[in-house]
This record gives structure tokens, C-alpha cells and sequence, in this order.
């Protein structure tokens, strides 16, 4: 299984997180060997999600030839952003695609998120990091863990202060992603898919998931009632769970 994360890659050092990525995807580790492959760093002006899901296609081809010659298909698992680059994963590459998992994604974000990403950019490029972190994990997150993550993340201030390692990557994954259309191309996309997200989600809400599921011809929808965009996180057994049934019926 191969993780495409989200946004919010662009800002971490996946370096000094792989033991708790590796507990954190403990309950697909019994059934998987899990890759959560991060994007480069330092991407380049112009990049698009085509250009990404070339480069994750790449790694994936890597992957087969090292670890599984007798099986050439892949499962992905694409987080937020992450589900768009799977999509265009699923069209382009579909040879070594065997499921595609969208989590908290659809095929393009609801009316919402255009305004969200605007306020993300501008902190971005005020290099206000602190306010970053703290505005993604309001619109992230719900109830006790939105109140939890924001003082965690005041906690953290000294560090969380500083600039990511690559501070343009946020804003080049962003006009990556607003140019990104693939609605017509939805029906050429025939590898088994399960959309997964929240009911409450403002960036990827029930409609655009609903329509993505309407528009591909092998694909199913679960929907949790008053989660949000931290699905995977705020409900995280039943999550993991919905997508190990998915993977492995």
C-alpha cells in the first residue's frame, strides 16, 4: 500500500517522523507494508498534479521491481490533495494501480476551499507559520481534538515558528491543485475505488464526494455522519477499518 498525503506534507520533515508514521498506520501494517511516500522538496514553478502522479508512478514501478516482481499492482491510499494525484495516478498509470482509496477527496474541493486556500497562501507568504498551523488544524479538525491540536500547536510555538524546509512548496501545491481538472476524464477510470470522508467536511464536502462516486464506474461511498476533514484522525479505528475492508474484500 502506498500513502499519498495531503497539504500539509509540504510542510513537514518526513524525515524525523517515520517512527510515529509507522505507528500511526499500525493497523494497515498488519495486512500491508506500508509506504507513505512525501513529495520532493523545492518543487518546481509551473508543477502540475499530472507531473506528481508521474514521479509517484515512478516510485511505484520502483517498488514492484524490489518487492513484489509477482504482483505489478499497487493499492493507493490518497489523503486530501493526496486523492487528486491518485486520481490522475488512476487514468495515467493504471497498470500498477490494483484499488484507489480517496480519503476526505473527491475529485475537486467544494465551493469552501477556494476561500480557505486564499487564507493558507496568505499566511504562507506573510511567513506567519505559527498562524498556518493553527488556522489548518481549526478547518482540519472538530469539537475536543480542534481545542486540543490548537493549544498543542501554542505549545510547540518556539519551533512551529520557524520555516518549513521548503516554504514555496505550500503555494505551488496549491496552484497545482486549483488547475487541476479531471471531471471528464472520471469515466475512463476503472480501478475499483472507495471515497471516504465526513459529512461535515468544508473542503471536500458529501456533494463533490457524491458526484465523484456518480461519475466513476467502479466506485462506492462511505460517508461519516458529523465527521470532518480529520476523518482519518477523529475516527480513526473505523476509518482504518472501512479502508482494510475495502483493500482486502
Amino acid at each position: 500500500m502506498v500513502v499519498v498525503p495531503g497539504l500539509s506534507d509540504a510542510l513537514l520533515d518526513v524525515s524525523s517522523i517515520r517512527r510515529r508514521l509507522a505507528w500511526y498506520y499500525r493497523a494497515w501494517r498488519r495486512e500491508f507494508t506500508v509506504y507513505v511516500i512525501s513529495r520532493r522538496r523545492d518543487l518546481p514553478a509551473g508543477l502540475t498534479l499530472d507531473d506528481l502522479a508521474a514521479a509517484y508512478a515512478d516510485a511505484l514501478v520502483e517498488i514492484i521491481a524490489r518487492d513484489q516482481p509477482s504482483d505489478q499492482r499497487i493499492d493507493i491510499v490518497g489523503i486530501s490533495l493526496g486523492g487528486l494525484i491518485g486520481l490522475a495516478l488512476a487514468r495515467d498509470h493504471g497498470a500498477t494501480v490494483r484499488r484507489l482509496v480517496l480519503a476526505v477527496a473527491g475529485h475537486r474541493p467544494g465551493p469552501a476551499a477556494a476561500g480557505i486556500a486564499a487564507r493558507w497562501l496568505g499566511l504562507a507568504r506573510g511567513r506567519r507559520w505559527l498562524g498556518l498551523y493553527l488556522d489548518i488544524a481549526g478547518v482540519t479538525f472538530r469539537g475536543w481534538r480542534r481545542a486540543g491540536y490548537r493549544a498543542l500547536i501554542v505549545g510547540l510555538a518556539p519551533w512551529l515558528a520557524r520555516p518549513p524546509a521548503a516554504p514555496d512548496d505550500l503555494e505551488r501545491m496549491v496552484s497545482a491543485a486549483t488547475r487541476f481538472e479531471i471531471t471528464q476524464d472520471l469515466d475512463r477510470i476503472t480501478t475499483p475505488t472507495l471515497v471516504i470522508g465526513g459529512t461535515e467536511d468544508p473542503i471536500f464536502p458529501p456533494t463533490q464526494l457524491t458526484e465523484t462516486v456518480d461519475r466513476l464506474p467502479n466506485a462506492s461511498l462511505i460517508l461519516f455522519e458529523g465527521a470532518g476533514h480529520g476523518l482519518f484522525d477523529e475516527e480513526k479505528r473505523a476509518f482504518d477499518a472501512a479502508v482494510l475492508d475495502f483493500l482486502t474484500e
